[in-house]
């Protein structure tokens, strides 16, 4: 899951933050920029399938996805987030849309999240703003028409 995509795209309907690294003087800094979404075909046709109402721009995207559409030069880790954008020749990652396995978030923050798709209580990865209890649940929800639980 962690292979770089060669054919990402912007996609135009969603905005979200990017942080790029810069080498300035063989010290490495960091910076937020605005962007957005780095996407691919297998996490639009995800994305298309849910049920979920806060996705419907992915819905219509479906039907004129050249609109909605933004080519990027670059590659893209939908697993982990990493990107290179050679016409900008930027380095950085972007958490949206990316798949994260043994979440290290606050347990406060964790506690109040349920699997997408069984509604258990301990969740151990996320995609895109869904969480899922394993890796057999995430599955379930990508590869069908499967309603998020809220």
């Amino acid at each position: 899951m962690h292979d770089l995509n060669d054919t990402p795209f912007l996609c135009k309907n969603y905005r979200n933050p990017w942080h790029l690294f810069n080498i300035v003087n063989g010290n490495m800094r960091t910076a937020t920029s605005p962007g957005n979404a780095l996407s691919t075909l297998d996490i639009c046709n995800t994305l298309e399938k849910c049920e979920d109402d806060e996705k419907e721009h992915c819905k219509e995207c479906k039907n004129d996805r050249l609109v909605y559409r933004e080519a990027f030069d670059g590659v893209f880790c939908h697993g982990c987030g990493f990107f290179i954008d050679f016409e900008h020749q930027q380095i950085g990652y972007s958490k949206e849309w990316t798949i994260s396995e043994n979440l290290k978030l606050p347990s406060a923050f964790l506690d109040k999240k349920k699997c997408a798709v069984c509604a258990a209580s301990r969740v151990l990865l996320k995609f895109a703003d869904c969480f899922f209890c394993s890796r057999k649940c995430f599955e379930e929800w990508s590869s069908g028409t499967l309603k998020i639980q809220h």
